[in-house]
């Protein structure tokens, strides 16, 4: 079976792969900012202008849609092409770990 072309051609900085991530659900700016921080316990916290460049970049590429607006208020979520690229970027976080760990166990060996 021939694999399709991933979507993702670079890793995702850690504010943007959060943002997306948190998007899994509805959310607005200011829950995905709250969601960040309180999920990285503080080791990632996201300002209003990375939030917003990355929600406008996001929407450009088709990874999430505007669900409702009430007021200024703007909800969120990830579309399948988004969805996609979490996975991608899932896995590469995933690959990342494993060859981190078989690092360790050579050094180990050595």
């Amino acid at each position: 079976m021939k694999q399709s072309k991933p979507l993702l051609d670079s890793p995702m900085n850690y504010p943007a792969f959060l943002i997306l991530l948190s998007l899994r659900n509805k959310s607005h700016g200011y829950e995905i900012m709250k969601y960040v921080n309180e999920a990285t316990k503080g080791f990632v916290s996201i300002g209003p202008a990375t939030m917003y460049r990355t929600i406008a970049d996001f929407l450009k590429k088709d990874y999430i849609k505007l669900v409702s607006e009430e007021d200024s208020k703007k909800e969120y979520l990830i579309t399948e092409t988004g969805k996609q690229v979490l996975d991608e970027q899932i896995a590469f976080i995933q690959l990342i770990n494993k060859l981190s760990v078989e690092g360790e166990v050579k050094n180990e060996k050595a």
